[in-house]
């Protein structure tokens, strides 16, 4: 099995990456694809697309990210797949989201498609903690949740009917998907629209960096800071009753 190491501090670049296993402690940057069974490690990842089995990291950064499993404390990216699982500590931004069962503090999503969500507070906590809280909450709704035992009743008779052409123009739309790769474009992602022949802008700003809100304490006065780039769009935070909350809409 091929491991790709990234040390802690280091910042290491690539246009492609396909490999077995990907630890990152540091920084890793691709300009195209990553494809990998495994990635793991507590270091940043900003790529175009990710394709994995299992992810688990601090920051991920990508246009689309396609997996079995997700445990992350930040992600950020257009279009995230988890087709089992995806936990996210600390924050989630993303236009689209599809998985078995989502888990998270904070978030920005635009489309939502999953079969269990649970939102969690938001506390610092660390990637075991956060599988553990999950685990647990599930649970505790399985076992409190009302029973429902639905009546049987006659439905009417649907044929099934067949739909070829439909089918062929799903199939020939997927092939032009796969060869279309979301692209940057005057700063941001731009994806491919089969039904337009074109690229559309998604709005969804492309940077190396990662966009989320950073406190410190002031030691002397015990004042709390938040620190933010300049082009922060998330969400804002503010102190009540001495609580931290995360406001979400602005102008509400």
């Amino acid at each position: 099995m091929k491991t790709i190491y990234i040390p802690k501090g280091e910042t290491v670049c690539y246009d492609q990456l396909a490999t077995e296993r990907i630890v990152v402690r540091g920084c890793l940057k691709v300009l195209g694809d990553i494809h990998a069974r495994n990635i793991s490690g507590g270091g940043v990842i900003c790529a175009g697309g990710v394709f994995a089995d299992d992810i688990r990291l601090d920051d991920l950064e990508a246009a689309s990210v396609t997996c079995k499993r997700l445990l992350a404390k930040r992600v950020h990216t257009p279009r995230l797949i988890a087709s089992e699982s995806a936990a996210v500590s600390c924050y989630l931004t993303a236009a689209y989201v599809e998985a078995g069962k989502l888990t998270v503090a904070a978030s920005d999503v635009g489309e939502l498609k999953v079969e269990e969500a649970v939102n969690l507070s938001l506390k610092k906590r660390s990637l075991f903690t956060l599988l553990l809280v999950s685990a647990l909450r599930s649970l505790w709704l399985s076992l409190t949740a009302p029973a429902f035992t639905p009546e049987a009743v006659d439905a009417a008779f649907v044929p099934v009917i067949d739909f070829p052409q439909e089918a062929e123009d799903s199939a020939q739309k997927a092939q032009q998907y796969s060869g279309k790769p979301p692209i940057i474009q005057g700063g941001t992602w731009w994806t491919w629209n089969a039904e337009r022949q074109e690229y559309v802008d998604t709005g969804e700003a492309a940077r190396g960096n990662l966009m989320y809100a950073v406190f410190y304490v002031d030691a002397a006065t015990g004042a709390l800071y938040m620190v933010t780039d300049a082009e922060y769009a998330g969400p804002g935070f503010r102190l009540a009753d001495g609580n931290l909350e995360v406001v979400l809409n602005y102008g509400g």
